[in-house]
């Protein structure tokens, strides 16, 4: 009787088992659908890649905190972690050139979200440069 309730409570436990790892793995292959997202380039007016841009985004209809991102070498970048269904504001920055903003860009769920983005040089006059030395 003894062996026969052992062998019932570690089948018991293994379905147990079995069935949480399959929800766990579930969970997590929905958790990484309810993700995507956007790549894009970042060039000059001339079509030149820009690197070193950062490209920041928040969610306008969420709280979502996203890291902000730099272009490659060759202007690319990739933002992750972009929820479907919600709208972005995308803010590119560089010290030689000035701000663009993107407002409202809808991402979309099995689409290829993608962006082109051209800046246009900061006009600066730099009259002197002083150098101090302690």
């Amino acid at each position: 009787m003894v062996h026969l309730f052992t062998r019932s409570l570690f089948c018991t436990g293994f379905l147990l088992f079995f069935c949480l790892a399959r929800h766990t793995a579930t969970a997590q292959q929905a958790a990484s659908l309810a993700h995507t997202a956007l790549k894009g380039v970042v060039l000059t007016e001339q079509d030149q890649p820009i690197s070193g841009v950062t490209v920041s985004a928040r969610a306008l209809n969420a709280s979502d905190s996203i890291s902000p991102v730099l272009t490659d070498e060759k202007g690319a970048f990739q933002v992750n972690s972009l929820v479907p269904g919600h709208r972005y504001q995308f803010t590119f920055t560089h010290v030689s050139y000035e701000p663009a903003v993107v407002r409202s860009l809808l991402i979309r769920q099995g689409e290829d979200n993608t962006l082109l983005q051209r800046l246009k040089s900061a006009v600066s006059s730099l009259n002197d440069v002083v150098v101090v030395g302690y």
